[in-house]
């Protein structure tokens, strides 16, 4: 131990070290008080008066705090049961957890600068020997800063810990440290220094209030959480797993251990500086990151959160707008839906913006510092406390100042934009799900005849909705650059004076023009998004299509179509670039012009010299004014293109609609999609009265397994209002069932029309079908049949609500009357076999199997490698048309609905598949159920089960009754019936020789599966579902290939961007020479200031120097500008060429196995980034890397010891970089590829809309989108928030590299011979690189993700092509037709194995052949080879003795001429889709069409071959379609004629199976072989014949 006398000693040199000449003082004050208890009140007050005394007793309570702190942390840790509770992924936060963090944060910052006071106060006392230091000014304080960095580390262990009553401990600690900071408030007011002048009261008040406020806060925290805690209600497992949260129970989000967003569930340090994404940014860099990883989003963030809560306020408005009288507004809607958000990022925006000022006023400051200390040497002053003005003053305060505010700065930025970015999203998800909403209530005839297509809405949930997000991005910049242009001004006016006036008159010209450019923009981008709607329309045709355009060698044809609407849309967007660039050019030249103009008027009208406090000062205000000036005109444009977004979509929303029913039912969603059950009215043709009624939400309920799934919908009532129960009826609306009781249909009545008059078109008045008077007996089987066009199939969507009804109405029956619906061309959705027959339904195991087996497709389910699990493809492309038919009719028969309207789904199978659907499931299983079923049919012998028949001519009923009234109405009609009939009967006895037929399909399908599986292995990834067929989409995995930028360097042309390259090089050079010549000319006015020369002398060779680098720095810019417009342009026209020619070359195989979404979205999502934001990115790199540069060059040669310096900090940017950038751009990619599922359920549910509201499936599709949208949304969010990860650390690094930088610019300028210009100048760039650093890694990272969609078009333009090259034959090649296989053997692919083997025969020219076999058997692929669509493995194909294989494939496809088995009409005249090269004559066309009996059907219509044609011919029955591609085959006048199952959908009239007798040759195919060649009359003569038993099953 140390003796007595020693620690004396120590005690007073520690005082004499402490209080310098104040420590003997202190000695006197402490015995006098130990001596004379008595006189306590004059020692106190001269202890008031010591200044030293004070400072130590108010470090007391740091000091303690700073030793008690680390030791209770220690103790709990060690002593206390904390098992579990530190182990969790969140945070659940105590009451004012965000305000204690920001409160703490202000309270350091204020501490740090009450030391650097006490610092500077006891810098005086060195000047003055006899006053020694004086640590006391700033030791407390210290103290007190790591105090408060410890409390607040302790306040979140206590809540990792979930330990409320460590929050006493935090109670006394402030409650101590206000007492302190009240005893030093006293000390100074005795020294007559409570004044705000005083800078240690301002800091001393500060302080007090902020302990103050950390003290009510824990108080509040000890009053919630122990005092008047109550325990959550929850299950006794619930409460034993979270006995460790006292007072809490899991936010729902929490519950979900996927959800690993944890922004709202962190402290708010790692909230804004976004570290609770580490793990999964460590995760990124090692290893590519999947979506698991990513799991789900907090419910807020959701789509169907977002799009409850839009739609909601949608409503309202809508509601509010048909009240007053006005049309809806949809900008009304996004303001009343985030208003809040809006208001909250705008005040932190405003903060942020604010803080941007503190540079130019320091920057000014630090200047005069340094030329004062040059010129009065640093003038002794007696020791005293600071005032206000003399602290700020200091050069090295005003550089904590900036450091301080760029970091505030930063922090407020990143809170900005990530909540602004959640709230865009927010919006976006929103608009992309009320879309879709829309989508499924639109109009048939809208799809086609009217505006809206699918690519119309691709360009609403893609374009339309981004510009929707980037006005939410943008918002506030519309008042805050207004309001920063003011403040900048009047700063501008403190510095300059008048020459400010003549800078704000440049500004608003400049601004004025801006206004002009986006307003011609915005016009432009009209006109843009129009041809932009045309050209998706176009594609999504043609890759419908695709398969006929190949057969017919049109692909050429159509892509010249598609280029001739991208060549327009180019020159519009070349038109914006033009403008964009122009308003670039001006933005980079302001500066430059007003500098000019400022600073040289500045002499002239103030007579004083240019110096470098105003120079640099006015400078910095000068790039503030640039960024006013560069970003309210963006903010304008994104208004605009908000603006014009917005309008889209609010004519989109008032899109006629499928008829709805009135609001009278009790119904919780009054906007409902519409169900197919309505009645609608009329009494006057000319003024149309309508009744809506309203929709049935369907509810759901949960399976045993969890799974959501829809319950049977609730019965309609007879006007198709659901039934209420007595409970919930109003009186009005009992009183409307009354009378829908008196008005009730008989129970044997499920359906009737009354005098119904029926119209596809919204605006004509003149009916498709008419004088509607039937009843559709309830139960029963009513066949609907009739010729070709006689209207069958628009009664049967007249019935389901898919028409306008002109007058009459429709009823149904008060109970029953659910409908489903088998369309004519079937519908199936992307996914398993079993979703398909499902749709939605509860699974029942005996039911489903029946059906199965009634269906005929167990034994397709056992071939397919995962049973009824097997992904079938988009649009069922997996499986053949008569196995897609039997899918959709088993749909139908699993629904159970009591109504099934069923349309012509006999027509595409088999003939004994055909008889078995036909009677183990309508009749047996329908019929015998009691359901209603509705046929629309060719096929006469259903008649023979059918308990109503309707026959249809002419849009008209002309002949309905049960089969015997039909019989004597029409004994012609009866006859052919009963011979079909008897056909039928005959077939029957065949029943094994067809069993044995339907087993080698079955091994066919094998084949055909175990082929696609074995290719499908090879692509798949690792862990991918068992039975999926369909590729997934191709991904790159790591960073872009060099390969990807020189093939976009290519599309660009190398000249174009080498000269891009060397004049923003010049650009840059001269403005960096530019500002070294500002900072000569500011010392050359300080040293005429100082040495009384005359200002002008000065200033006119520096003005005229300047001016000339102006006029070359806007040479460089404009011819700069210039290049990159026309480089960028050049390169999305050939990336977009290129990718068209070649996708349309490639193999049938790929359309089969890839998506129409995804390929659409190449041409949507990703041509948009390449024709819009590449320009944008490419210019911000260059600018931003040469401005780093620049900057890093002049800091260098200012103060060449910089350059060790940088190299750390270079390092440390890069590495950030480098780590940032692997997850960045795996999140872009998942972000992507994530868009192209919910653009292939956009058009997947487009093509389906009847069946989806037959089933009223609206809820259940709007469900899969929403969930698709959060998926996408989730990769977004990700990316997004990696941004702000990334802009927080490096904010961070140039913060600290703007602290060493000026700090050192000063020292050097103090003590050595620096001049203050040159360290002006230093500083002034330095604070620009910290922005600009992050910028160019913003833009850089960006580029790379927008190469994505240069390498997902690279991809798609590389494709492997069909071979299109060959020898030409000569000129009248075919003339004879001859066709001979040579040992001939196909396949699909190359790494596919066969489907059609050793294929030997010759057909004879003028011979008509017949294939015949079951579905699966070869004979489309046979007949397909003759046009190479097929790869032909082995052998040869000969036509007239010309190898087809050496003969360019357009060449051979328009030498012959095909009919399809599914038939495809474009958009466009009947004479585009008959003769699209205009070749022929209009009495060659009418020949065809009189041929094809369609002439009549043509020659009605108004403008005959110049009629529309609505896509894909919607406006003509499936009949009529095949009819047209048969004249247009005629048209051809081809030697060779393949027509694939043409007459399928033809009537009876059209097509008779029978006529088959009359061809020359048959060929009978199975398992890919020829089994049977010979003459139909021998054939049928075999009784062991195939095709004997075919024909005689087929009618």
């Amino acid at each position: 131990m140390l003796p007595l006398e020693s620690l004396a000693d120590f005690q007073k040199k520690f005082l004499s070290w402490m209080c310098g000449a104040n420590a003997s003082e202190t000695e006197v004050l402490r015995d006098r008080l130990l001596a004379n208890p008595d006189q306590f009140s004059d020692s106190f007050q001269k202890l008031l008066l010591n200044t030293c005394l004070i400072d130590s007793a108010t470090a007391i309570p740091h000091a303690l705090a700073i030793i008690f702190f680390p030791l209770v942390l220690l103790g709990i840790r060690c002593c206390a049961n904390l098992k579990g509770v530190n182990k969790t992924r969140y945070l659940l936060k105590y009451p004012g957890h965000d305000r204690r963090w920001v409160c703490t944060f202000i309270l350091i910052v204020t501490l740090i600068g009450s030391v650097l006071e006490g610092m500077i106060t006891e810098v005086t006392f060195h000047h003055h020997p006899a006053k020694p230091i004086q640590p006391h000014l700033y030791l407390p304080d210290a103290c007190a800063v790591l105090a408060t960095i410890l409390s607040i580390l302790y306040n979140h262990q206590m809540e990792v810990w979930q330990r409320p009553r460590m929050a006493w401990l935090l109670v006394l600690y402030w409650l101590v440290t206000v007492a302190a900071n009240a005893l030093y408030l006293l000390h100074l007011a005795y020294l007559q220094l409570a004044s705000l002048t005083i800078i240690a009261f301002d800091f001393t008040v500060i302080t007090t209030a902020l302990h103050v406020f950390l003290f009510l806060n824990e108080v509040n925290v000890i009053r919630l959480k122990i005092l008047f805690c109550k325990s959550p209600s929850a299950s006794p497992k619930a409460q034993e797993k979270d006995a460790h949260l006292p007072c809490s129970a899991l936010p729902s989000d929490l519950v979900d251990p996927e959800m690993h967003f944890l922004d709202e569930h962190c402290s708010t340090l790692s909230r804004i500086t976004f570290s609770w994404l580490g793990e999964l940014l460590k995760k990124g860099f090692q290893r590519p990151l999947e979506m698991e990883d990513l799991g789900s989003l907090p419910e807020i963030h959701g789509a169907r959160f977002n799009h409850e809560r839009f739609t909601k306020v949608l409503e309202k408005e809508r509601t509010k707008a048909a009240y007053t009288g006005r049309v809806l507004q949809l900008w009304r809607v996004c303001m009343h839906a985030y208003w809040r958000d809006i208001v909250t990022t705008g005040g932190i925006r405003l903060v942020a913006e604010l803080a941007r000022f503190i540079n130019p006023l320091c920057i000014s400051g630090i200047v005069l510092f340094i030329t004062e200390n040059e010129t009065k040497k640093r003038q002794m002053e007696e020791p005293h406390f600071l005032t206000v003005q003399e602290y700020f003053s200091n050069g090295f305060v005003l550089i904590g100042l900036m450091f301080i505010g760029t970091i505030i700065r930063s922090l407020c930025m990143a809170t900005y934009w990530q909540w602004t970015v959640l709230l865009s999203q927010h919006a976006y998800s929103a608009v992309q799900t009320v879309v879709y909403e829309k989508s499924l209530r639109l109009r048939t005839s809208s799809n086609g005849a009217g505006s809206v297509n699918v690519g119309r809405i691709t360009n609403h949930v893609s374009v339309d909705a981004s510009n929707i997000y980037y006005f939410f991005m943008s918002m506030h910049q519309a008042w805050i650059m207004p309001t920063l242009g003011i403040l900048t001004m009047i700063l501008l006016f403190m510095e300059i004076g008048a020459s400010a006036l003549l800078c704000a008159v440049l500004l608003a010209v400049t601004l004025f023009v801006h206004l002009r450019i986006a307003c011609l923009t915005a016009q432009i981008q009209k006109r843009v998004m129009l041809f932009s709607d045309e050209r998706l329309k176009k594609c999504n045709e043609m890759f419908q299509g695709i398969k006929l355009l190949k057969l017919y060698g049109w692909e050429k044809l159509h892509c010249r179509s598609v280029n001739k609407v991208r060549t327009r849309e180019l020159w519009e967007i070349l038109k914006i670039n033009i403008l964009l660039a122009t308003s670039d050019l001006l933005t980079y030249i302001l500066p430059l012009f007003v500098t000019l103009t400022a600073f040289g008027s500045y002499t002239i009208l103030s007579g004083e010299p240019l110096t470098p406090d105003v120079t640099f000062a006015s400078f910095t205000l000068f790039n503030i004014a640039m960024t006013v000036i560069s970003n309210f005109p963006l903010a304008l444009a994104s208004y605009v293109n908000a603006l014009i977004s917005s309008r889209r979509l609010q004519d989109f929303l008032s899109t006629p609609e499928v008829e709805k029913r009135c609001q009278d039912g009790s119904d919780d969603d009054a906007r409902a999609p519409l169900s197919p059950v309505y009645e609608e009215s009329n009494t006057f043709e000319d003024v149309i009265t309508k009744r809506s009624r309203r929709f049935l939400t369907r509810k759901r309920r949960e399976s045993d397994s969890g799974e959501l799934l829809p319950a049977t919908p609730p019965p309609l009532l007879k006007d198709n209002t659901p039934s209420s129960s007595p409970s919930s009826t109003s009186p009005s609306e009992d009183s409307d069932n009354r009378r829908n009781n008196l008005d009730g249909l008989p129970s044997n009545v499920a359906v009737k029309i009354d005098s119904g008059s029926f119209s596809w078109d919204f605006d004509s008045n003149v009916p498709v079908i008419s004088d509607i008077n039937v009843e559709i007996p309830a139960g029963k089987l009513t066949v609907i049949i009739g010729p070709l066009g006689g209207g069958k199939s628009s009664l049967g969507q007249a019935i389901l609500g898919e028409m306008r009804t002109l007058s009459g109405s429709v009823k149904f029956r008060k109970r029953r009357n659910t409908i489903a619906f088998a369309a004519q061309r079937p519908w199936l959705i992307n996914g398993s076999l079993r979703d398909n027959i499902l749709f939605g339904q509860p699974y029942h195991a005996k039911r489903y199997q029946k059906v199965i087996k009634a269906c005929a497709l167990q034994a397709d389910i056992e071939i397919l490698p995962a049973g009824d699990l097997t992904e079938i493809g988009e649009k069922g492309l997996n499986l053949s048309g008569g196995q897609k038919q039997r899918v959709s009719i088993a749909r139908a028969i699993y629904s159970e609905r009591s109504i099934a309207v069923m349309d012509d789904v006999l027509s595409a199978l088999d003939m004994r598949i055909s008889a078995q659907v036909f009677e183990e499931g309508i009749v047996r299983m329908m019929r015998r159920s009691r359901q209603t079923v509705i046929l629309i049919t060719h096929h006469l012998q259903c008649l023979q089960k059918a308990d109503h028949i309707i026959v249809m001519k002419d849009g008209k009923i002309s002949r309905q009754g049960s089969r015997q009234e039909i019989a004597r109405l029409d004994p012609e009609l009866y006859c052919r019936w009963k011979r079909a009939v008897h056909l039928v009967s005959e077939s029957e006895t065949e029943s094994e020789v067809e069993s044995e037929t339907m087993r080698e399909e079955r091994q066919n399908l094998l084949k055909q599966v175990s082929m696609q599986m074995m290719e499908g292995e090879d692509r798949r990834k690792p862990g991918a579902k068992d039975g999926s067929l369909t590729q997934a989409e191709d991904r790159e995995i790591g960073p872009v290939s060099y390969k990807v930028y020189l093939y976009y360097l290519r599309a660009m042309g190398l000249r174009a961007m080498a000269l891009i390259v060397a004049t923003y090089l010049m650009r840059e050079s001269l403005k960096m020479s530019g500002n070294f010549w500002l900072s000569s000319w500011s010392m050359a006015g300080l040293q005429a200031k100082e040495t009384g020369l005359e200002a002008e002398s000065v200033t006119l060779p520096y003005l005229l120097g300047y001016t000339v680098i102006v006029i070359g720095c806007i040479l460089a810019a404009s011819v700069a500008n210039a290049s990159l417009v026309y480089a960028i342009v050049v390169a999305a026209k050939h990336l977009h060429a290129g990718m068209l020619n070649n996708i349309t070359k490639a193999p049938m195989r790929f359309f089969d196995t890839t998506p129409v979404g995804r390929i659409l979205n190449r041409f949507s999502c990703d041509t948009a980034v390449i024709d819009r934001d590449v320009i944008e990115t490419a210019d911000n790199v260059l600018f931003y890397l040469l401005s780093c540069i620049a900057a890093f060059l002049i800091n260098i040669i200012v103060m060449p010891l910089f350059a060790v310096a940088f190299l750390p900090v270079l390092l440390g940017y890069l590495g950030l970089q480098k780590y940032f950038i692997a997850s960045a751009r795996e999140l872009k990619r998942l972000q992507n590829i994530s868009k192209s599922p919910i653009v292939a359920h956009f058009t997947e549910s487009f093509d389906g809309l009847s069946t989806i509201r037959a089933y009223r499936a609206e809820k259940r599709f709007l469900d899969i989108v929403q969930q698709r949208v959060t998926i996408n949304a989730t990769a977004f969010t990700y990316l997004w928030c990696t941004y702000r990860w990334v802009r927080v650390r490096m904010d961070m690094l140039g913060s600290l590299l703007v602290l060493f930088v000026s700090v050192g610019t000063m020292c050097g300028a103090i003590y050595s011979n620096l001049d203050a210009s040159l360290a002006a100048l230093a500083i002034t760039y330095i604070l620009r690189v910290s922005s600009q650093v992050n910028w160019l890694v913003r833009y850089t990272t960006d580029c790379e993700i927008q190469m994505n969609s240069v390498e997902r078009v690279k991809h798609y333009s590389s494709l492997a092509n069909e071979l299109y090259d060959g020898t030409n034959p000569p000129a009248d090649w075919p003339d004879q037709g001859r066709v001979t296989f040579s040992n001939v053997s196909l396949r699909y692919a190359k790494e596919l194995q066969a489907v059609v083997e050793g294929v030997n025969v010759e057909l004879r020219p003028g011979e008509k052949v017949a294939l015949c076999g079951q579905t699966g058997s070869g004979k489309t692929s046979l007949a397909l080879s003759l046009f190479r669509i097929l790869d032909i493995c082995q052998g040869q194909i000969f036509i007239d003795g010309v190898d087809i294989t050496t003969v360019p494939v357009e060449v051979l496809r328009r030498a012959l001429s095909i009919i399809p088995q599914d038939p495809e009409l474009f958009t466009g005249t009947i004479r585009r889709n008959l003769d699209p090269e205009r070749q022929c004559t209009d009495i060659e066309l009418w020949d065809s069409l009189e041929i094809a009996q369609l002439k009549q059907v043509v020659s009605s219509l108004p403008k005959g071959l110049d009629s529309e044609v609505v896509g894909g011919g919607e406006n003509f029955s499936g009949g009529e379609r095949q009819l047209f591609c048969l004249a247009r085959a005629f048209l051809r006048k081809s030697r060779i004629l393949v027509m694939d199952e043409a007459t399928a959908s033809m009537d009876i009239d059209t097509h008779r199976i029978s006529t088959i007798m009359n061809f020359d040759t048959v060929l009978v195919l199975s398992n890919g072989k020829i089994v049977e060649n010979d003459s139909p009359m021998n054939l049928i003569g075999k009784e062991d014949s195939v095709f004997a038993s075919l024909a005689r099953g087929n009618e």
